[in-house]
């Protein structure tokens, strides 16, 4: 699965990672409620807790624990595409562009993808992004679900315009 995310990311933005990354992947059933927990530490290691039922079944990964590593695998570029500068380290970018980029790849790779699936990801991004700001900075909502869903939402304007202006960054 990661190996599958980190082709995926590399060929869509023509940014190889330097270094293999490890993971270290803890399922825990017995724990409720049903969550999950991640990070990627500097040196390419992916931590991941899912926590409850239904992560692994059949011999396969939820869709939610795809998303989760895959997310977390895209957290991997973040370093490589950009660097904050100065001491406030804004989430949105980071994590609106991991979710952003662990939806395509979702998209992209299921049986029912489509575009229409995107703009509908899209859309619910936007709606949750404009009901959490309210008339707040997005640099002023460091923690919670407003940095994923307002960098979401972002991440797909800057892929529209850049397709727009005839540059398919994310080649969707």
């Amino acid at each position: 699965l990661v190996e599958d995310a980190i082709a995926f990311y590399s060929s869509r933005l023509g940014i190889a990672l330097q270094t293999q990354p490890q993971v270290v992947l803890s399922i825990l059933p017995d724990v409720q409620p049903r969550a999950s927990q991640a990070d990627v530490s500097r040196n390419s290691v992916i931590y991941a807790r899912l926590y409850g039922q239904g992560w692994y079944q059949d011999g396969k990964f939820s869709t939610s624990a795809i998303e989760t590593l895959a997310h977390e695998t895209f957290h991997l570029w973040n370093g490589a595409l950009y660097q904050q500068s100065g001491e406030r380290f804004e989430p949105w970018l980071s994590e609106g562009a991991a979710r952003y980029m662990s939806h395509l790849y979702l998209t992209r790779n299921s049986p029912t993808g489509d575009l229409k699936e995107l703009l509908a990801s899209a859309a619910k991004n936007a709606n949750s992004c404009m009901r959490l700001l309210q008339d707040r900075s997005i640099s002023d909502m460091t923690g919670g679900e407003a940095p994923y869903s307002c960098g979401y939402f972002l991440n797909f304007l800057i892929d529209v315009h850049a397709r727009e202006s005839g540059s398919d960054i994310y080649q969707f």
